[in-house]
């Protein structure tokens, strides 16, 4: 049986889940990273599937838009710890051409109403 949208909230409300701003640095000297990309976005894909990750992507230059380097997950988990567990997978942290740090995030201000799908453009309203 398919689990509805409803049951997910309900799951996540239950399970005492939490928000966690992941910051991504590069590591200097690590060179190229392009041959590890591929299972970079394999993985982010993945914590997409899995309901962990909230949203991400690279930090960028303000007047050409281009990648820094660095890059921002915030991500789902009932700890610390389990972010932490979850990040230390990512392809550029275990081929060390990234470190991560995981802080947890409390939701202060804002609303949201649309649910948006980076990786593969889609969006709905929620």
């Amino acid at each position: 049986m398919t689990e509805t949208i409803e049951d997910l909230r309900k799951k996540r409300a239950a399970s005492g889940q939490r928000l966690y701003v992941v910051f991504m640095e590069p590591v200097e000297g690590s060179g190229d990273r392009s041959a590890a990309r591929g299972a970079h976005y394999a993985f982010i894909e993945r914590l997409e599937e899995t309901g962990a990750l909230l949203m991400g992507g690279p930090l960028v230059d303000e007047e050409s838009g281009k990648p820094k380097g660095a890059g921002l997950f915030i991500l789902r988990a009932g700890s610390q710890a389990e972010a932490e567990a979850l990040v230390r997978d990512d392809p550029f942290v275990t081929g060390g051409f990234r470190t991560c740090r995981v802080e947890p995030w409390r939701v202060g201000e804002g609303r949201i109403g649309l649910s948006v799908n980076f990786t593969d453009r889609s969006w709905s309203l929620v």
